[in-house]
């Protein structure tokens, strides 16, 4: 029992600072969220780039978060690093990269799909007033 309790002691106590509702968290969410605010991109190709990735991003979070998705892809993470022995940065690095852009990929296609049916309803629908 006291294993249990130290355990649950020590995740609480070094997981903490990581929590979505501390403070610190907050005013960091914050502070990056205004800097974005106020940015200003003069490069009309970066800022193109930019538009088109912004909106497929949240979902992108949403995929790899999902708790079924995420127990999937973490042990495919450590299985190939353990099989591989990718313990280095760039290896990470990549992975993240990677499921960014399939991420974005599948979110992509998903608007497709959804806004050709949306407008294929739309078009029924006004077809009949």
């Amino acid at each position: 029992m006291s294993i249990i309790v130290y355990q649950s002691v020590m995740i609480v106590k070094f997981d903490f600072p990581f929590w979505y509702n501390t403070i610190p968290l907050t005013i960091s969410a914050i502070s990056l969220f205004m800097f974005f605010k106020e940015l200003r991109i003069k490069n009309e190709k970066i800022k193109n780039v930019i538009l088109k990735i912004a909106p497929l991003t949240f979902a992108v979070y949403l995929l790899h978060e999902h708790p079924l998705v995420r127990e999937r892809l973490y042990k495919f993470i450590v299985n190939t690093c353990a099989k591989y022995n990718c313990n280095d940065f760039l290896m990470l690095f990549g992975f993240a990269i990677a499921i960014y852009i399939v991420a974005c990929v599948i979110e992509a296609i998903r608007r497709k799909i959804l806004y050709s049916i949306e407008n294929k309803f739309l078009k029924n629908d006004t077809q009949f007033k």
